[in-house]
């Protein structure tokens, strides 16, 4: 049986991270490192000691490297952090969707706008700049705002661009209702199809076509006011996106 070796300490990874990273970068020196971190002597030459110790350093002359091992395990950690942080910006917009459906790619390196109190609906402009670069625009919605008919009769005028839009029923019934000349507007051009579904849509959706695609998930709270928005043009968002779209779509054949 081949020797067993003690784990090292993730904790000590996470808590010393702020050093190691230090070393990381070329620093090696220990009164060099300690005045890069800000923190006591004591503190960092402590630090220092039991990363060498679990094998994530080594002394080399008069001070200090990365191992191997350090190196990789740091570069796992930096990963880990950072797509924890994008997750965790996300979580007043998490709060809104189902527990399961919408994978962690979605809010990986994503930009995520929240609305302004005094002005929820200005959030839009994050992303309607990419509509009309786009060659097809994938749009479902549960809600509907007067700027979404705005933004939708704009893209009537914009021929280049193949606009397809999916409405929760009641979303349907209301634009039908209150503004028919923009549902006659949206079902007469020749390039856009108007579509609704009975099925209660978890939230909005919004992807594009285009050298750049990009995912935007738009997120409602139970009044159908805005909480957020998500913008992501990573490829494993993008194909979440339109995978979701298709699921719910009821029109022409994609």
């Amino acid at each position: 049986m081949g020797t067993v070796h003690e784990r090292p300490s993730l904790e000590l990874i996470v808590k010393r991270s702020h050093i190691l990273e230090h070393v990381i970068d070329g620093t090696t020196r220990k009164s060099e490192i300690q005045k890069r971190c800000s923190e006591s002597r004591s503190t960092v030459y402590r630090a220092l000691e039991q990363l060498t110790e679990q094998g994530i350093l080594a002394e080399r002359g008069r001070g200090y490297v990365p191992t191997s091992f350090g190196k990789r395990l740091f570069r796992e950690y930096e990963q880990y952090h950072r797509r924890a942080t994008d997750v965790s910006d996300a979580k007043d917009i998490l709060e809104t969707l189902p527990d399961s459906g919408v994978p962690n790619e979605v809010f990986i390196d994503a930009d995520i706008e929240y609305p302004n109190p005094y002005s929820p609906t200005t959030m839009l402009t994050c992303f309607t700049d990419v509509l009309h670069t786009s060659s097809r625009v994938a749009w479902l919605s549960p809600v509907l705002y007067p700027q979404y008919v705005d933004i939708w009769t704009e893209l009537t005028d914009d021929e280049t661009v193949r606009t397809l839009l999916l409405l929760q029923s009641e979303a349907m019934t209301y634009l039908e209702r209150e503004d028919p000349d923009a549902s006659d507007t949206l079902a007469d051009a020749s390039h856009v199809s108007l579509e609704q579904n009975d099925a209660e849509l978890p939230f909005g959706l919004v992807v594009t076509d285009s050298s750049d695609p990009v995912m935007i998930l738009i997120a409602h709270g139970d009044d159908g006011g805005f909480r957020g928005i998500v913008r992501n043009s990573a490829d494993a968002a993008v194909e979440w996106a339109r995978g979701v779209f298709a699921d719910y779509w009821t029109g022409p054949e994609l």
